[in-house]
């Protein structure tokens, strides 16, 4: 198993990736990849002089459950990063009357709910496949 970490720029496309090792604690490396991911390369030269791949703002860092632990979020928001993570949350709030339709097709529909919680000062956003609830309900 191996960890991709990925850097795209503002059109999707990637400027720099790095394959990290597997087996190990993905919360405890979240840090390394940052760091690593924004330092330049050797052969990165411009005008003598070597490029950070971050440009003036700080990238939005998006991750999965698997490492988005609190203390990798609390370091994010010390350190001042937007951040996009898959919820490690057990109970999800989904507000069918607040929400709305992203996506139909003739076998499914998709809706999005989104929730400001003051005490974090964090946007959630809950989704809802109507085809993951037929799943779900098979189980």
């Amino acid at each position: 198993m191996v960890t991709l970490a990925l850097v795209l720029d503002s059109s999707g496309f990637p400027r720099r990736s790095k394959i990290f090792s597997g087996n190990v604690s993905e919360p405890s490396t979240l840090e390394e990849m940052i760091s690593s991911l924004n330092k330049p390369s050797e052969s990165s030269l411009e005008d003598d002089k070597q490029m950070s791949v971050f440009d003036k703002k700080k990238p939005v860092v998006v991750m999965d459950a698997g490492i988005a632990t609190n203390d990798n979020v609390q370091w994010l928001q010390a350190n001042h990063y937007r951040y996009l993570v898959v919820s490690r949350k057990r109970h999800r709030e989904f507000n069918h009357d607040k929400a709305v339709e992203v996506k139909r097709d003739k076998d499914y529909i998709v809706k999005a709910y989104k929730k400001y919680v003051k005490e974090t000062e964090e946007t959630e956003i809950y989704c809802h496949s109507s085809e993951r609830a037929k799943k779900d309900q098979s189980i």
